[in-house]
């Protein structure tokens, strides 16, 4: 049996070769499997960046917020939710949030150096 981690990066496999179907998939089962919270924060993330891809901005916004609201997530991560948050905001034409956001995103990136 696959591990939330395995299915996760055949999830995101899946996503970068548009496979969108394959992907939600795989990361509902790996998110059934996910023990931590920094496994499911990453999991989350990834079906934000699905949601996105698939028309569903808002929603994808709400996994994004979900997931930095979970305790015990690596820094890096965090830049990184927060950057894609930022950039759901700025296509949203919420500017002075989407700042927040990738301010947020290139402190968590200085404090990774």
């Amino acid at each position: 049996m696959l591990t939330a981690a395995e299915l996760h990066q055949r999830a995101v496999s899946a996503i970068n070769a548009g496979r969108f179907g394959l992907s939600r998939n795989l990361l509902d089962r790996a998110i059934g499997r996910a023990t931590d919270e920094a496994t499911i924060a990453s999991i989350e993330a990834s079906l934000a960046y699905l949601e996105a891809e698939t028309g569903d901005r808002a929603r994808a916004m709400r996994l994004c917020e979900r997931a930095l609201a979970r305790p015990g997530v690596p820094e890096e991560t965090r830049g990184a939710i927060h950057s894609q948050l930022g950039l759901l905001l700025m296509l949203a034409g919420m500017t002075v949030e989407a700042r927040e956001e990738l301010d947020e995103a290139i402190r968590a990136a200085e404090a990774c150096r």
